[in-house]
């Protein structure tokens, strides 16, 4: 399928005005030349025809020195390991002002003050989220064979799917998942090693095992949920994805068409996954079909049924197109929350004082919160807080340059470049966050909610002025992203969230068995979690 065969007449005309648009402003090319290249194609073109004037207002330019082009390559290759580091390092050199970091794949240009971020997300036809997404996954290789080009610009459909049904249903949602976190927990407890008569938890893997049976019940529905060979060919999937699209993007981009073929075929998880998901899409596909004729069927409540409630195109409402969908959906859905709920976990291990608290709270207001999704607002603070400090990603707000884009300041972006926001720097930053890095796991909670504690040393703490949940970002928190183009599944994800870890904290005593081993280890911009660490969850005496 070649990446046009569906595209819309309004996609078409902005792909087309995109095309001649650079074809003005690069007379190395013909107009003939660019109207047979593809969408990405023409951004790596373009991007190479740019790399020296790129510079702009980040960092004057330079003659050429092969002294000064290896230390970038080195700096550039070194990102990958170090990538957290190197970016705050520029953010304590850059003060306000947009600064420069570069990867083997990328030139990331980063923007740290209100206005520039709402000049990236505001510039919708020159920098785009789902151009970086697609960077990012690789999906013509790791989504078999999804085009992603097919669907119509941003995705409209799956955001609606889950910025409306999916936040719609968390009411209904909630009663059913803490019997499912208690019955799974138990399961997996079982199979644990037992070291000196006490089960040794590998924390990572057995929170993610919990997570994946709650998030594939609300999006693949429970058919699938049930079905254990499916679940774990849906972590194997995550896993696959992220090795195969980095090889790719670690290499030069003539090799990606064959590397990506041959990663393609190791890559076996995207084909269970695919080949599990189109019976059942089909069959939904067969009832709205009927449903139209004014048949009965049956009702699904699940992500499957709002991707077809909710597609905009005709390749959105096929079974193939939807499968994608969902195969795109469960990748951003399992990891960000999974190891988010890891780090939360160990924190509250390295400070036992906030766990009593939080125990109170969920013994007086968890009914309430399961009927509302309101509530809970001490054990949200201290999940905030523990994204914090230990955030899973160091840069959000990611758009990619589609055509040649200039901030206020003067900073150019080229074809191809990247803006985004240094997320970890913000948050950890002295002038939005008081003791910006000594851990409070009650700061962002009401005062008068901290007071009722009745406890001074936490009336000591540093708290925020203003207290904000966790579902809310600001000019400071960009863990979810930035105006409408940000996390659309974050409510779930929150609610989700707060009910794993309200049932292993009510249940359990929980300690790490080493507290002084390595949390985790950074690829890029990530901080993956360490697969080693082992937890003792002690059942409570009631």
């Amino acid at each position: 399928m070649t990446a046009g065969s569906y595209m819309s007449s309004r996609n078409a005309r902005k792909r087309c005005s995109l095309r001649h648009r650079e074809t003005r402003s690069s007379p190395c090319l013909s107009r003939r030349e660019v109207s047979c290249m593809g969408d990405e194609t023409l951004i790596r073109r373009q991007s190479k025809r740019r790399t020296l004037s790129a510079l702009g207002g980040v960092a004057k330019l330079q003659r050429f020195s092969p002294i000064h082009y290896l230390h970038r390559r080195y700096r550039a290759w070194g990102f990958l390991l170090n990538g957290p580091t190197i970016i705050q390092e520029a953010y304590d050199k850059a003060g306000s002002k947009p600064f420069e970091v570069l990867a083997p794949d990328a030139r990331y240009i980063f923007v740290t003050t209100p206005e520039h971020v709402k000049e990236i997300d505001s510039a919708e036809t020159e920098l785009s989220l789902y151009y970086a997404s697609r960077q990012i996954l690789q999906p013509q290789y790791t989504m078999h064979h999804f085009g992603w080009f097919d669907r119509p610009l941003e995705g409209v459909g799956f955001v609606r799917a889950l910025r409306v049904h999916l936040t719609n249903r968390i009411p209904s949602l909630l009663p059913g998942m803490r019997e499912m976190v208690k019955e799974r927990f138990a399961e997996l407890q079982m199979r644990n090693p037992v070291v000196g008569g006490v089960t040794h938890t590998p924390l990572v893997k057995t929170i993610i095992k919990t997570v994946v049976l709650l998030e594939a019940h609300a999006i693949f529905g429970p058919e699938l949920a049930q079905n254990e060979e499916f679940l774990e060919n849906a972590v194997l999937y995550i896993e696959q994805l992220a090795l195969c699209a980095e090889i790719i993007r670690a290499c030069p981009e003539w090799m990606a068409p064959f590397l990506g073929r041959l990663i393609g075929r190791w890559h076996t998880a995207q084909r269970f996954i695919f080949e599990s998901l189109m019976p059942i899409v089909t069959r939904r596909c067969q009832e709205r079909e009927m449903a139209s004729r004014g048949e009965s069927v049956p009702k699904h409540d699940d992500c499957i049924q709002w991707l077809l409630d909710s597609a905009t195109s005709k390749v959105q409402r096929t079974p193939k197109g939807v499968a994608h969908e969902l195969m795109a959906i469960w990748f951003a859905a399992l990891h960000p929350i999974s190891v988010t709920i890891i780090y939360a976990l160990e924190d509250l291990c390295l400070h036992p004082e906030c766990i009593q608290p939080i125990r109170d709270e969920i013994h007086a207001q968890y009914s309430d919160f399961e009927s509302t999704t309101q509530g809970l607002p001490l054990l949200d603070s201290f999940i905030k807080e523990s994204a914090r400090l230990s955030p899973v990603e160091s840069q959000s707000v990611r758009r990619r340059a589609i055509a040649p884009f200039t901030l206020s300041d003067g900073t150019k972006l080229s074809v191809g470049d990247w803006a985004c926001t240094p997320v970890t720097s913000m948050m950890q930053d002295g002038r939005y966050y008081p003791s910006p890095l000594q851990f409070s796991g009650f700061r962002f909670a009401p005062p008068e909610v901290v007071a009722s504690i009745g406890v001074d040393a936490y009336l000591a703490s540093p708290r925020q002025e203003k207290p904000s949940k966790l579902i809310e970002g600001d000019q400071t928190f960009y863990m979810w992203g930035v105006g409408k183009q940000s996390c659309p599944g974050k409510f779930y994800a929150s609610a989700l969230a707060k009910v794993v870890i309200s049932h292993l904290v009510d249940e359990y005593d929980i300690k790490l068995v080493d507290p002084t081993a390595p949390r985790w280890w950074t690829w890029r911009t990530t901080r993956v979690p360490n697969e080693e660490t082992m937890a003792i969850f002690t059942p409570r005496q009631r």
